[in-house]
């Protein structure tokens, strides 16, 4: 009995040294990836006083790549819906996907395994979201030419199709629209893009002069999907009785410190000129 606990104890410890030998440092996976872009799965490892026997990758359980070094042939990629191997730009440590679509997204596994008697396999997995992108930037719709005290604002703001939807806010003179100005988000879903949602958010106010900063009114909408995506697109109208009452308030020329001080000593200059030309004409008049 005593030797058979003795026995346990020991390949339990040699377990544990096994298991210890074969480690992953570091798993390089990016969280979201934009469709048809193209990510790099980075997993590096170390074996210590073990050697590698292979490296694997999965895709929600499925294995798509594999490096066995000492295989006739080293390198084998299998086929996994979604996942487009660039062979060319893969290696031990990295493995390089192309043109990545809805189908991409999944949870995504390495695996290293050590070689025998042990064959000891560790992994570390983490999941792939995959954006679709608005095309551009939002839209703002139902701008007038111009805008004054009293007239009324009322707009809306539209995303292209996207994957998840965009988050949109307003700002006013860039701070955020108070809440009773706006109306939404509504979510739309477009027949021309599949699996893809708008986003759209009204902005409605009546003008007033203390919307306008020194004379300027500008609008700003934000769309952002974190954290592949952040666009703003932002207009700026001009008050014209801003305008107006800065030319009816600017000082006249004629009246400015500066034009009296010149007045004066133009004065004192000719009066000098003046005395000057007495003096002269006194002194020729005795000689």
């Amino acid at each position: 009995m005593r030797l058979l606990c003795l026995t346990v104890l020991f390949l339990a410890l040699n377990q544990d040294t096994v298991l210890a030998s074969v480690r992953i440092t570091e798993l390089r996976v990016e969280g979201h990836v934009a469709e048809g872009e193209t990510a790099l799965l980075g997993c590096k490892f170390d074996m210590e006083d073990d050697s590698l026997y292979s490296l694997r990758w999965y895709k929600d359980g499925r294995e798509f790549y594999r490096y066995a070094p000492k295989s006739i042939r080293p390198t084998k990629v299998f086929y996994v819906p979604g996942v487009n191997v660039d062979l060319s730009q893969s290696s031990t440590n990295f493995v390089t996907l192309k043109h990545f679509t809805r189908e991409s997204a999944g949870v995504y596994r390495c695996e290293v395994y050590g070689e025998s008697p042990g064959f000891t396999m560790v992994y570390r997995e983490k999941y792939v979201a995959v954006d679709l992108l608005p095309k551009n930037g939002p839209m703002i719709i139902g701008l007038q030419n111009e805008y004054w005290h009293g007239s009324k604002m009322d707009v809306n703001c539209t995303t292209s199709p996207s994957r998840p939807e965009a988050h949109l806010a307003w700002y006013i003179n860039d701070q955020p629209a108070p809440k009773d100005y706006l109306q939404g988000p509504m979510i739309v879903l477009p027949t021309s893009h599949p699996y893809s949602y708008q986003a759209k958010l009204n902005l409605r106010f009546t003008v007033y002069e203390s919307h306008f900063s020194h004379g300027v009114l500008t609008i700003k909408c934000q769309a952002t999907i974190p954290p592949l995506y952040n666009k703003v697109t932002s207009h700026s109208f001009y008050n014209p009785s801003y305008q107006h009452l800065m030319t009816t308030k600017s000082p006249s020329t004629e009246n400015s410190p500066d034009h009296a001080s010149k007045s004066h000593i133009s004065v004192l200059h000719l009066t000098v000129q003046s005395v000057l030309c007495l003096i002269f004409t006194h002194i020729l008049e005795i000689f």
